[in-house]
């Protein structure tokens, strides 16, 4: 029962079960719900296939989560010390079994639904190899972009699981051009979001804390989150049009797209002053990247109506 508790303490602070459930189900409907549209196949189906593919992309989150415990100790020792690892409340090895338990959860799923078991084995190995800094810890565990640069494929590797999980019971090819299109449109909104969730202003950095402000700057940071941004919107448009969306949803994806662009556009142009902060660039990017994706997906269920 202690372990069950430590456990239960570690995900409600930092994995909290509903929004990471809210995400994987989210992130599960829009690629299944446009997939599934893209072929006339039945969109509104929630099957025994939607949720291997929902309860195995939380778990796949969890895993790197856990691994990020181990890679960031000293870290979150000297910045975070009050997080249950820290802290004391976790120990290593609970979050060891945690880790074994989610494991050995994810292959028994996929074992027995092994619809998209290469891709899940391909996903699950790619994560594995992030949780060990590729095997290059001096070199990458030291360097937030190049982090950023070897792990950001880890949300594609969980797209074309998912997809996979559409297309191959239905004998149709993984890899097309409009399936990348898809997948890249799906990934996006997390590289918006860990950019901008490590941006900070001047006078916010702390010393020995490496963000992508302090590696880069902040306007060259948010330079690169409106590039995606822009690349976002003109995919969530295409995707409109190849899924004979009404026009509302395409008008609606770039309005989206031009509120966070405000956002990000007044945060450089105030971040010098002495009351600046960099506390809406987290949120409103998770916002937008919840209801963009969520605009295009629900308007495909219900066009398939």
């Amino acid at each position: 029962m202690g372990r069950l508790l430590r456990w239960w303490i570690y995900l409600t602070e930092m994995f909290p079960p509903v929004s990471r459930i809210g995400v994987a189900v989210l992130s599960t409907l829009t690629v299944f719900w446009p997939a599934r549209a893209l072929h006339g196949l039945p969109v509104l189906t929630i099957d025994a296939t939607f949720w291997v593919g929902a309860v195995t992309y939380l778990l796949i989150m969890l895993y790197y989560r856990l691994c990020d415990e181990f890679k960031d100790a000293e870290t979150d020792r000297r910045f975070f010390p009050l997080r249950p690892l820290p802290s004391g409340r976790v120990g290593f090895d609970d979050l060891v079994w945690l880790r074994h338990l989610c494991v050995a959860l994810m292959v028994v799923l996929n074992l027995c639904w092994p619809a998209a078991l290469p891709e899940f084995l391909a996903m699950f190995a790619f994560a594995f190899l992030m949780g060990k800094w590729f095997y290059l810890p001096g070199l990458i565990g030291n360097n937030r972009l190049l982090a950023f640069l070897t792990h950001a494929p880890v949300s594609l590797f969980g797209a074309f699981y998912l997809l996979a999980l559409v297309v191959r019971p239905a004998g149709l090819p993984l890899f097309s051009l409009l399936h990348w299109l898809l997948v890249v449109w799906v990934s996006l909104p997390g590289y918006i979001w860990e950019i901008a969730r490590k941006t900070r202003t001047p006078q916010e950095e702390q010393a020995g804390y490496q963000t992508y402000s302090i590696m880069i700057g902040h306007r060259a940071c948010i330079a690169a989150v409106l590039t995606l941004l822009g690349l976002h919107a003109a995919l969530s448009v295409t995707l409109a049009v190849e899924l004979d969306l009404p026009r509302i949803v395409a008008w609606g994806s770039v309005a989206l797209a031009g509120v966070l662009a405000l956002i990000l556009l007044r945060f450089v142009a105030t971040a010098r002053h002495a009351s600046a902060s960099s506390r809406l660039l987290r949120p409103a990017s998770e916002v937008y990247g919840g209801v963009s994706l969520g605009l295009v997906g629900l308007a495909a269920a219900l066009a398939s109506i």
